[in-house]
């Protein structure tokens, strides 16, 4: 046993939602840059609930995110909301538990919470019962998959080329 006290299984899972949904992006990007320069001095579990954390910026920075109740979460900076000072500790607790705080970085900036994919999911599940001549793209571009494959005009069930002719 590393005598790291670790949060549980969900309490991760809900930060990790709260993160994605709640922190724009160019935040969890600056956060990515602190932790990559190695700003973050100390990270630990207290209570059994919450992250503490503390990040050397233009002063040195208090953190604690509350894996209970985000929105307790807090920073002793100046800055309004969520700060990259959050980000950051949250990416080198990643690592300190044996994460990849990178694979998580791309994970929240490309492509959202686990939540954000399954609503992606079901939209393009939904077009595919509406419109079933028709396979969407995630930016909702159409093809035909009746037979030629092309891009699909104005969404219609089947495409111009060849169903239409």
């Amino acid at each position: 046993m590393d005598g790291l006290i670790r949060l549980e299984q969900q309490q991760m899972a809900y930060l990790e939602e709260q993160f994605g949904s709640q922190m724009p992006r160019h935040i969890l990007s600056n956060g990515w840059d602190y932790y990559s320069n190695r700003r973050v001095l100390t990270t630990e579990v207290i209570d059994g609930n919450s992250i503490y954390g503390a990040v050397n910026g233009s002063s040195v920075y208090a953190v604690v995110l509350d894996s209970d109740e985000f929105g307790y979460s807090k920073c002793t900076c100046d800055y309004e909301g969520y700060c990259k000072h959050m980000a950051a500790v949250y990416y080198q607790y990643c690592a300190l538990i044996g994460m990849d705080p990178e694979e998580m970085y791309r994970h929240l900036i490309s492509e959202g919470t686990i939540e954000q994919k399954r609503m992606k999911r079901e939209m393009a599940a939904k077009r595919r019962r509406i419109m079933p001549g028709l396979l969407y793209g995630e930016n909702g571009s159409a093809r035909c998959t009746a037979r030629c494959g092309s891009n699909a005009s104005n969404r219609s069930i089947r495409c111009r080329q060849c169903c239409l002719k």
